[in-house]
């Protein structure tokens, strides 16, 4: 059969897992046999796995090679968890806010644990964990989303509101993406994760477009723009421009001879 796979792996790493052989289609439409093996993978902060099919590759200069539709996979799973699992720490709270407290042992439930159980509560009301109802409100609450809004009730340019979410169909490359219109306090943390911890300080450009296969706002081109000229170790490594000359200045000179 003839699949399209966008992972590669050495051979090395994988001798001791079963292998399949496939057709590959490479840029010149020519096909040619393959090994390939299915690898489960994570990102290191998340906790399920995603089933990943490989090409076994004998000379490889890296040990694995992901494809762009292979890391928007992980991190979409990576959200998806995190999402749940601070819906999940909301119903526990509901639970405990609402049982009988009479039979508790007072020895074994301090003052102590009590201001710790709640700072914990109160670390779960991080933006980036916020349940559905929290973005709503943001949403709403962004007045830069106004004209969007209005879009969407009238279902122009491809946006619309799905249980009270702002939402945007987007097409990219023939495929069709459904973003997320992110409300202006969490846009800096969208970036920070787009550019520097899954992307390995890309450019400006690549970063929005990978920032596009989830989310968008009004100024996303601006503000990535502006994100990735401020980040400290890009400024570092970037590459010496004729703007990094010393500009030319003339040499004072006394008003006095030999002075």
């Amino acid at each position: 059969m003839t699949v399209d796979v966008s992972c590669a792996v050495r051979a090395d790493t994988v001798r001791s897992l079963d292998f399949g052989q496939v057709k590959l289609k490479g840029i010149s439409d020519h096909l040619m046999l393959a090994d390939v093996v299915k690898i489960r993978m994570r990102l290191t902060t998340g906790i399920r796995f995603v089933n990943i099919t490989c090409a076994v590759v004998e000379k490889l200069n890296y040990t694995l090679i992901l494809g762009s539709d292979i890391v928007d996979r992980l991190n979409q799973k990576l959200m998806d968890e995190s999402f749940a699992a601070n819906e999940m720490m909301n119903v526990v709270h509901d639970e405990i806010d609402h049982n009988d407290y009479d039979d508790v042992d007072e020895n074994e439930v301090t003052n102590d644990k009590r201001d710790n159980d709640k700072s914990k509560n109160e670390s779960m009301s991080d933006s980036r964990k916020a349940p559905a109802e929290i973005l709503r409100r943001d949403q709403k609450s962004d007045r830069s989303l106004i004209n969007w809004w209005s879009l969407a009730d009238r279902q122009r340019a491809g946006y619309y509101i799905r249980d009270g979410v702002l939402y945007r169909n987007y097409k990219y490359l023939d495929q069709n993406y459904e973003q997320v219109v992110l409300p202006v306090n969490r846009r800096q943390e969208v970036m920070r994760l787009a550019h520097e911890i899954y992307a390995g300080h890309l450019g400006a450009k690549k970063t929005k477009e990978r920032i596009k296969l989830s989310f968008t706002w009004p100024t996303i081109a601006l503000d990535v723009q502006k994100a990735c000229e401020s980040c400290h170790q890009c400024q570092k490594k970037r590459r010496v421009t004729v703007y990094d000359r010393v500009p030319i200045t003339p040499i004072p000179r006394g008003d006095v001879p030999f002075d």
